[in-house]
């Protein structure tokens, strides 16, 4: 059975609407996790592997989907899916990507793990 896991999420009022008692929800944010705290958790899952040599597969994982995702490549892993997009108008079929107007970002999707993860988190308010 999967460990049961609550997120905290805090109420503030609704700036959008003007309805008396109206509240959004956010996440709390209970702290960060880096590479270094995920080869933590696979190691007291029972990995083989070494400390060090967990975070260094990670950190290399991470620059290689970097590098993928930098050349226009979809990049999906086990937490969702990440890809290059552009914003900004463009006037004309030829026109040319110009930083003082367009910007290089990239989107993300949520992967079915993460999805399937997050229907059974329980919401403490």
């Amino acid at each position: 059975m999967a460990e049961k896991i609550i997120l905290t999420a805090d109420l503030y009022d609704n700036a959008v609407t003007e309805r008396k008692g109206d509240y959004t929800a956010k996440p709390r944010i209970t702290g960060t996790v880096r590479n270094k705290q995920i080869a933590e958790r696979i190691l007291a899952r029972g990995s083989e592997l070494r400390l060090d040599t967990i975070e260094y597969i990670l950190g290399m994982g991470d620059q290689e989907k970097v590098t993928a995702i930098a050349e226009g490549k979809s990049v999906v892993d086990g937490v969702g899916q990440y890809m290059a997009s552009i914003i900004g108008s463009f006037e004309g079929e030829k026109a040319a990507f110009d930083p003082a107007i367009h910007k290089l970002t990239a989107n993300y999707v949520p992967g079915k793990l993460l999805r399937d993860t997050l229907k059974n988190v329980e919401i403490d308010n």
